[in-house]
């Protein structure tokens, strides 16, 4: 973990700060003020979720790209960060969730506060992220059970005709049940956690060593 004084807190411009828990706080930074420093930190803790590598051109690509950029931090450590973006697909205004990771020391209860925060910089009826880990799922489905969105595909992998659009208007190579193959080109994390419980049937075809991802829509007002 890194202090913020060490990739130049000096120049960077915080848009807004939030607490989450007694001991960590989020902050949404103006990312026209972000060091190099601070890509590297981020890219150097993708790895450590990871558990390998991560090309550093693919952070540095995605924390140009994306609308809102904010940082997980515990005290002047950064411990997390995420990016969100924008989008409008099949007609529908989306907060696309493209990105978060959290230091292994700072996780537990973290992700769905963390969400929120994420969530109230682009308040959008539509929430969508993608991804080959069974966990994330876990995750997204309890933020949007909090926050009042109805997720697809649910645990028996239903989807409906909005969020099978929406999944095809995001990957157009997205199938029914809004899984798209190969849409990473390779398995992201060292070890991609296995599925349990409930959501067990609905990872059964994806295979994450050959790029595979999951597409989840979360939709309310519907």
């Amino acid at each position: 973990m890194v202090l913020l004084r060490k990739i130049g807190e000096n120049r960077m411009k915080v848009i807004r700060k939030s607490s989450i828990s007694t001991q960590l706080d989020v902050v949404t930074i103006d990312k026209g003020s972000g060091s190099s420093a601070l890509v590297r930190e981020l890219n150097h803790l993708t790895a450590l979720c990871f558990g390998k590598e991560v090309p550093l051109v693919e952070t540095e690509e995605r924390f140009a790209q994306s609308d809102v950029v904010q940082l997980l931090l515990a005290g002047e450590e950064v411990v997390g960060y995420s990016f969100n973006d924008r989008l409008r697909l099949a007609g529908r205004d989306v907060n696309y969730f493209s990105s978060c990771f959290v230091h292994p020391d700072h996780r537990g209860g973290v992700y769905v506060p963390f969400n929120r925060a994420r969530y109230r910089e682009i308040p959008e009826d539509v929430v969508v992220t993608r991804t080959q880990n069974p966990r994330i799922y876990a995750g997204f489905q309890r933020f949007c059970a909090e926050e009042g969105f109805r997720l697809f595909p649910d645990v028996k992998g239903m989807v409906s005709a909005d969020s099978r659009a929406i999944a095809h208007a995001f990957a157009a190579d997205c199938n029914q049940d809004q899984i798209c193959r190969g849409i990473y080109g390779r398995e992201l994390m060292a070890d991609t956690p296995r599925a349990y419980g409930s959501i067990t049937s609905l990872f059964e075809n994806i295979r994450p060593e050959q790029g595979d991802a999951i597409v989840l829509v979360g939709m309310r007002n519907l």
